[in-house]
């Protein structure tokens, strides 16, 4: 009778790599769930017929056909004389508990690894397309679903890849859990990624003695790469935004907690509070572009407008989780790249900053003496330190702008999750100032996803939304044909019929729109609500601001299957990610700024006025040790 070990492990934990190395002796042979179509055959067959839809136990039970099915296969293996059946899958993690009750004498592998570099390698294998799982996944848009499905993989349509991977992954580690109470210790063993990595031959040695196994596998010198291994030109590794992996990892702190002492089998009293390595909440990371997976290009004109105009720009791409400054340097572009959870909104005012994040909205004050300390020394004009953070919940923030005002207690943001205009509270999540007069109450159901506003005479004036319904996630069977910009004040819909119009504008006496459907740049007739196309651009336009009478227009890629009846996706042109700069005045494309890598969308673009090089303070030393105050500090008196 053959042995049979199953490697179990959240996805890209590293049991790719334990795999290989097993069956670097020859008596050691993969299983059948090694294939994802045996694992729908034998453990997933019923998904399609309950709609896809997960309950909720982490431990589950195999029909009896099923169990004879398991283990018919794996006795046809035994019988041709295989010693030990090793068998890996990154969707195992969450059947345990049936492959222990169809194979009681089995044993189990647990490979663990640093949960912040687990999640962005999984982030990686998501869009590397490499890992897709469920390829038609009703419902669900956005990247084609990699790896094991989640009980709540509904909500989490329209999410970052990173908040994916992460419920993921909590999703995996919790499953191993609770089937790990049922299941004789005997049976388990713990292996580490790290140590596997560090010194493979010791921990191999540790592995198979502990199963009571024998191994003669040779490793070479150079460990064989894992047929799943994602690497950079060169083998590199790709650097880890801790920040953002702290963030994601929020929600689930308990399930960190739980694994760090799951996966310490010599020290289980050692309890960390967060996963190995990951920095506090909130800190974030400055990523230079040169030789990185955050690389673009760009045409001469675009870096001679910023010069000539004396502008920088900063743009938000919330998938890759980035706030981008783009600055004139030397006759070409210097772009700064800045990890956040999500960023979408950008509001900006002559010395503030706002950005909107995954749930929260984070605000910056301009220090000008702070730029000696930040590199390269003195060359930044404005130094935007942190000030607050304002906590509202996971409400989608989409566009932000300040008011009147131009600080923190007048600024404006689209609520998408409960389809309202709000501004900050510092008592509340939000303030609801005005909603849709076909919205008849607020729940976080993103009705008609309000995303976009014009400011005129520094109030919200002109907003966006795709589509005038009243239900949880109508606009999305609307998407592409009933977009509406709506005025504020009189509360009427001045333009029906758009095909996802986003990022409304007033400039120069216009109304400006995108129509994001098209990858269109529109102006928009207040009185007779007639639509008149500047430019088609190659993208999904999104993100949009004014330099004179240059527009700047943010451009997404879009897969065919997300937005598949939209008229963007209908043309067999490239699709591009990046800044175009259009000449509003006869709608000829005279500059470009071209994302490549991990950067496959814009969400908002914001030009800077008077600005050559700004900046964010992000480093945690100087936040903590540098201070700024008012010129008239020594004049006040306690009272």
């Amino acid at each position: 009778m053959s042995a049979q070990i199953f490697i179990i492990a959240a996805p890209r934990s590293g049991a790719g790599l334990l795999h290989r190395l097993l069956l670097l002796d020859e008596s050691f042979h993969a299983g059948a769930l090694t294939s994802d179509e045996n694992i729908v055959s034998f453990l997933e067959k019923g998904l399609i017929k309950n709609n896809y839809q997960l309950g909720e136990k982490k431990t589950k039970k195999l029909t009896p056909a099923q169990k004879l099915k398991l283990q018919a296969e794996y006795g046809s293996k035994s019988s041709k004389g295989v010693k030990v059946i090793a068998d890996y899958n990154p969707r195992l993690s969450v059947h345990v508990s049936e492959l222990a009750e169809a194979f009681p004498d089995a044993k189990f592998i647990f490979v663990t690894r640093n949960p912040a570099q687990t999640i962005w390698s999984a982030r990686r294998a998501w869009e590397s397309k490499k890992f897709v799982s469920y390829p038609d996944l009703p419902e669900w848009w956005g990247e084609p679903w990699a790896f094991q499905l989640t009980p709540n993989w509904r909500e989490l349509i329209g999410q970052p890849i990173l908040n994916i991977v992460a419920s993921q992954w909590a999703y995996s580690v919790e499953s191993i859990f609770a089937a790990s109470e049922g299941i004789d210790q005997k049976r388990w063993f713990n292996a580490s990624f790290e140590s596997l990595m560090t010194n493979p031959q010791e921990e191999m040695s540790r592995i198979t003695k502990g199963l009571k196994l024998e191994w003669k596998g040779k490793i070479p010198h150079i460990l064989p790469t894992s047929t799943n291994a994602l690497l950079l030109p060169g083998g590199r590794q790709p650097r880890i935004p801790m920040g953002q992996i702290g963030q994601v990892l929020e929600p689930h702190k308990e399930t960190v907690i739980k694994y760090n002492v799951f996966r310490e089998p010599f020290s289980p009293q050692r309890v960390q509070n967060a996963a190995p390595g990951a920095p506090r909440m909130g800190q974030r990371k400055t990523v230079k572009s040169e030789g990185t997976n955050f690389a673009y290009t760009a045409s001469k004109s675009f870096s001679k407008l910023l010069e000539s105009s004396n502008s920088s720009v900063v743009i938000s791409t919330y998938n890759s989780g980035q706030v981008i400054f783009v600055r004139a340097s030397d006759g070409g572009l210097n772009a700064e790249f800045k990890g956040y959870s999500a960023p979408m909104g950008i509001a900006v005012s002559e010395n503030k900053l706002a950005v909107g994040v995954q749930n929260s909205v984070i605000t910056y004050s301009n220090q000008p003496p702070l730029s000696q300390f930040v590199e390269p020394a003195g060359k930044s004009d404005k130094v935007f330190a942190p000030r607050t953070v304002v906590f509202t919940g996971q409400i989608d923030i989409h566009e932000m702008e300040f008011g009147q005002g131009k600080d923190i207690d007048d600024l404006w943001f689209l609520n998408t999750s409960f389809s309202c205009l709000c501004k900050l509270d510092m008592n509340y999540s939000f303030q609801p100032v005005w909603k849709p007069s076909w919205i008849t109450d607020l729940a976080p159901e993103d009705r008609c996803h309000l995303n976009g506003m014009a400011m005129v005479d520094s109030i919200p004036k002109y907003v966006s939304a795709l589509s005038q319904t009243n239900t949880k996630f109508g606009w999305r069977e609307k998407k592409g044909v009933a977009g509406v910009i709506i005025d504020t004040v009189t509360n009427k819909v001045i333009c029906e019929g758009l095909s996802m119009p986003h990022s409304p504008r007033w400039h120069d006496g216009k109304l400006w729109i995108l129509e994001s459907g098209k990858g269109s740049l529109a102006t928009v007739s207040i009185e007779t609500g007639k639509v008149t196309t500047i430019a088609t651009l190659p993208g999904f336009t999104r993100g949009l601001n004014f330099i004179g009478p240059y527009a700047l227009v943010g451009l997404s890629q879009v897969r065919e299957s997300v937005f598949k009846d939209l008229p963007i996706t209908s043309k067999k042109d490239e699709r591009n990610c990046g800044v175009w700069i259009v000449d509003t005045r006869n709608g000829e494309v005279v500059g470009e700024l071209k994302f490549s890598g991990v950067v496959k969308e814009i969400f908002d673009v914001k030009v800077l006025p008077n600005t050559k090089w700004p900046t964010i303070l992000d480093d945690p030393a100087l936040v903590q040790s540098h201070f700024v105050l008012s010129a008239n500090h020594a004049q006040q008196k306690p009272r």
